[in-house]
């Protein structure tokens, strides 16, 4: 700690820089600040009303640090009337914590408004305020509570957002009933920021008040605070919460990159609400009228339910009325074996969604009896359902293997492409005959399809050879690709650009001598794309060292 005498000069200095010199007269500041002397404590406190920003900042930076032997000069700072100081003492003191608290609370009830929004602001901003607290008497704590309410009303039309927006967090914070009532009446405030901040500080409480009020919220013009307040009342879980959650599904997605979409916090609010969801939720999948956000939001609320949904949604299928294929998905997410059989029905239903939906649900059976109907919906109508049948089958694993394989050799077009693509996943060795006759499809589908199920083979070997000992393998493996480069070279002339490119990949992954000199050929290329490609590819092959 420094002398008296040093404090002295360097605030002589302070003084005498102050129309000279700013940033000498801000190191001084400084300077003074750590000296530790708590003779500099009351000179600190005059510099809070500083025109310099920065020097207003320094001096409260410092006084925090002096903790309790700041708190009576801070706190009579508070009462000042200049505004400058105000803020900056109520900055100041909020690090000091519980040794403060006992000091601020009178403050609470000085006839002055802005003595009393700057004691409420210094134990607002308190880190955290609950802990601060936790050291006062209970009649001194219940002072603060119920003086929250008038500061928060005061404070919410205040011009000053900060107060606005520390206001509603502190009342959350304290986690005390009293201040439930202000928070309601901030869901209606004006501005958009405190109603989302309030609507969200709402569901700590899990107090059923705020049920009617948060439902209201649900119909507020700013998407956050419409989120805010479904998630609060899958929190509280009352009933009366339900229907308005399910009416969200109908919301308009918007376009933005945060929070989720309404219906989706709207689901995981219903499945948060728990078993009294459930029959609601089946009965919007009955109904044929409900969108398709609305279908596929409730199979994931009755997911996330788990367990409980599974006997009312193998009820609720018995309906002869009832086309099962959405009950179906909603029980395979749950993981119930029981729904692999209406899933495999409900592959043939017209119902273009259901039949794009049930292959993922499907897969994660790993049964065998759906190989052959997935199969077979490789030929649907629709091009996404055919991917997603696909999809399926290349984690279905070997058990796919000779199914896909017999289907490949039959079909034509698109179907055969995405049964070529399958093998890749599936497939070993095996099935190289026919993936490189399939390099000769006069369907360019099948040719890309084909380059890509090479590639996948290919790559997989490559790895196998590397964890073998055996020389034999390795010997079969260098013949195997310079076999497959001297097959993939022409389609380096195909027509089509994308199984151009493709082929440039597979030569990248197999990475030999020959499959590097045709690479640099291709840098010739007077295709640009082409051109990057292989330039790529020749990058990877280089860091990873594998040229034969």
């Amino acid at each position: 700690m420094e002398s008296d005498e040093h404090v002295e000069r360097v605030i002589r200095g302070i003084e005498r820089y102050k129309n000279e010199d700013p940033f000498l007269r801000l190191d001084s500041v400084v300077i003074l600040g750590i000296s530790g002397n708590p003779k500099a404590i009351p000179y600190l406190i005059t510099l809070l009303g500083d025109t310099d920003s920065e020097i207003r900042e320094t001096a409260a930076e410092f006084l925090e640090e002096y903790g309790a032997s700041a708190v009576d000069p801070l706190v009579e700072a508070l009462q000042d009337s200049d505004w400058k100081i105000q803020w900056s003492a109520a900055s100041a003191i909020k690090e000091i914590g519980e040794c403060a608290v006992q000091e601020l609370v009178p403050l609470l009830h000085s006839e002055s408004w802005t003595i009393q929004w700057a004691a409420a602001e210094a134990l607002m901003k308190m880190k955290p305020l609950p802990q601060s607290l936790a050291g006062i008497s209970p009649e001194w704590k219940g002072v603060i509570l119920e003086k929250s309410g008038e500061i928060l009303t005061h404070f919410l039309e205040s011009l000053s957002f900060d107060m606005k927006w520390r206001a509603v967090i502190t009342l959350g914070e304290l986690h005390d009933e009293r201040a439930i009532t202000p928070l309601i009446e901030a869901l209606t405030h004006r501005d958009k920021q405190v109603r989302e901040r309030a609507a969200r500080t709402l569901g700590n409480f899990k107090d059923r008040r705020a049920v009617a009020p948060l439902i209201n919220a649900l119909q507020d013009d700013y998407f956050h605070v419409k989120i805010q307040a479904a998630r609060s009342l899958g929190k509280i879980g009352d009933e009366r919460a339900i229907a308005p959650l399910i009416q969200l599904f109908e919301e308009k997605r918007e376009k933005r990159k945060y929070p989720p979409y309404i219906s989706e916090a709207a689901s995981f609010a219903l499945s948060d609400i728990g078993e009294a969801a459930i029959l609601p939720l089946i009965e919007l999948l009955k109904d044929n009228a409900s969108t398709l956000t609305a279908k596929y939001q409730s199979t994931e609320a009755l997911k996330r339910i788990g367990a409980p949904a599974i006997p009312h949604i193998i009820e609720a299928m018995k309906d002869r009325s009832w086309k099962t294929g959405w009950g179906a998905i909603a029980l395979g997410k749950i993981g119930d074996k029981r729904a692999i059989e209406p899933l495999i029905r409900a592959l043939e239903d017209e119902d273009r969604e259901i039949r794009f939906r049930i292959p993922e649900v499907l897969q994660n059976f790993q049964d065998t009896r759906a190989i052959l109907p997935l199969v077979r919906l490789l030929e649907d109508e629709d091009h996404q359902v055919q991917g997603q049948a696909a999809l399926a089958l290349r984690k279905m694993g070997l058990s796919a293997l000779e199914p896909v394989k017999a289907f490949s050799m039959a079909s034509t077009g698109r179907a055969k492409g995405l049964a070529v693509w399958v093998l890749g996943a599936v497939g070993d060795r095996s099935v190289l005959g026919l993936l490189l006759e399939a390099l000769e499809d006069p369907c360019w589908e099948v040719r890309k399809d084909a380059i890509s199920a090479l590639r996948d083979i290919m790559s997989r070997e490559r790895k196998k050879s590397k964890t073998s000992f055996w020389e034999k393998l390795k010997s079969e493996l260098k013949d195997l690709e310079n076999s497959v480069v001297e097959s993939i070279t022409p389609l380096l002339k195909d027509p089509n650009r994308e199984v151009k490119y493709d082929t440039i990949r597979c030569l990248g992954t197999i990475g030999t001598k020959n499959a590097c000199t045709l690479l640099e050929e291709v840098l010739k290329d007077r295709d640009r794309e082409a051109r990057r490609i292989a330039s790529k590819e020749l990058e990877h092959i280089r860091k990873k060292g594998h040229r034969v």
